[in-house]
């Protein structure tokens, strides 16, 4: 994974954690659950699509699915903590 894409993974989760958080009343360790769990939904269908091309590619799959959640984790809990702080007047 390339730092670019790598990248784009975090905002994206960061940006959508803090808009779920500032906008839903829910509880965030579902909101974070939700949005981690669609990032590894999303990386699995572009894993399955990728192996139908080229079989050999993806051979580490089930590093790269924890990758993907452990930055998605982070940047989601990021995006969460800081819209948290900000939102409700606590910074």
């Amino acid at each position: 994974m390339t730092l670019g894409i790598t990248l784009a993974w975090c905002a994206a989760a960061a940006v959508t954690s803090g808009l779920l958080g500032a906008v839903c009343r829910m509880r965030k360790r579902l909101i974070l659950v939700g949005v981690v769990g669609a990032a590894i939904v999303a990386n699995t269908l572009n894993i399955v699509y990728e192996l139908s091309r080229d079989p050999t590619s993806h051979n580490l799959f089930p590093l790269e699915l924890a990758m993907t959640a452990a930055i998605n984790l982070f940047a989601a809990a990021l995006g969460i903590a800081v819209v948290s702080a900000f939102w409700r007047g606590e910074a």
